[in-house]
């Protein structure tokens, strides 16, 4: 699970030094909970520049005033160094429009978390406690138009133990490929996946760096198979995230190069092989720049046809 500390929850709400970083100390105990549990706890970079005092103090300038070294320290390396940090990941762009009370919140960790859930990932929002954002569902707006909005829930925590109490209740984070699969395969039914997986993954190191991204590439996919209207066109939903991730100058889906296609030992290496023996073409894939990871698929996407997920491992060309 990804969880998102929402900065918009930090405004002026403070009467002091002091509690401010009582509340401060609360969110990195969040954070050894998070570590704890192999979830990921998502800061901005510039989150350090909230006014977070009553009287205009910015984040930084409280930390600083307070006096504990060892405070600043450990927050500043979190905030300015280690993250994980929603610039550095963030699947949505600047173009789109996410909405929470009227107010845009693109660029913000609130649209990122509505963002990745759009397309069915694990996700929630921690909250600074004495704010405006002591509630949940957090209700927000994904906007295509001024006539067009889909409504987006976001779960959002703002005590330290109900967080760890939920995360009790998760699937675990896979250990092992057998795992990771396992779990793919009940977070993302309407997806096909074949049966020799494991047998690509044969040899290779278990990485929850690659894991997790596995799962951000097949939640995509998976969103988009439920992306069509009674007549199976692509809705607008899904025209905007094929925009997103099938296109621009760093796309996470593209096709082979016609060169490959026609190369015959290229070719050959393409064509996976299905439950019933037949066999498919699967140029399409997902990149995972970590270790050149790819993960092959079916395609094109239709609503009333299967999208066979054929491979996940090495770049086939690098075998």
């Amino acid at each position: 699970m990804e969880v998102f500390v929402n900065e918009m929850s930090l405004h002026k709400q403070f009467d002091s030094n002091e509690a401010f970083a009582s509340a401060l100390k609360e969110v990195l105990l969040v954070q050894k909970i998070c570590q704890t549990a192999n979830h990921r706890l998502y800061c901005l970079r510039n989150i350090h520049k909230r006014r977070v005092l009553q009287d205009g103090t910015s984040f930084r300038q409280a930390l600083q005033t307070y006096g504990n070294k060892q405070l600043l320290s450990q927050v500043m390396g979190w905030i300015s160094k280690y993250g994980p940090f929603v610039d550095d990941e963030r699947l949505h762009t600047a173009d789109d429009r996410f909405e929470y009370r009227n107010k845009r919140v693109t660029n913000r960790s609130l649209g990122e978390a509505a963002a990745r859930q759009m397309i069915d990932m694990e996700v929630a929002t921690f909250s600074f406690k004495a704010s405006k954002f002591c509630h949940t569902p957090l209700k927000l707006l994904f906007c295509l138009s001024d006539d067009d909005k889909t409504p987006i829930d976001l779960q959002n925590f703002w005590e330290r133990g109900i967080l760890e109490q939920y995360f009790q209740n998760l699937l675990p984070e896979p250990a092992t490929w057998t795992q990771m699969i396992e779990q793919l395969k009940i977070r993302f039914p309407n997806l096909d996946f074949a049966s020799n997986l494991l047998s690509h993954l044969e040899g290779e190191p278990f990485n929850i760096t690659i894991a997790n991204t596995v799962r951000e590439r097949l939640a995509v996919l998976s969103r988009l198979k439920e992306c069509f209207d009674e007549k199976g066109q692509r809705t607008e939903e899904g025209n905007a995230l094929v925009k997103k991730h099938f296109g621009g100058g760093k796309p996470h889906f593209t096709d082979a190069s016609e060169t490959e296609k026609n190369d015959p030992a290229f070719s050959k290496r393409m064509m996976f092989r299905l439950e019933n023996g037949e066999k498919v073409p699967c140029y399409w894939h997902g990149k995972i720049n970590h270790r050149y990871f790819r993960i092959h698929f079916s395609y094109p996407i239709k609503k009333d046809e299967p999208l066979y997920i054929a491979y996940i491992g090495q770049k086939r060309t690098k075998q």
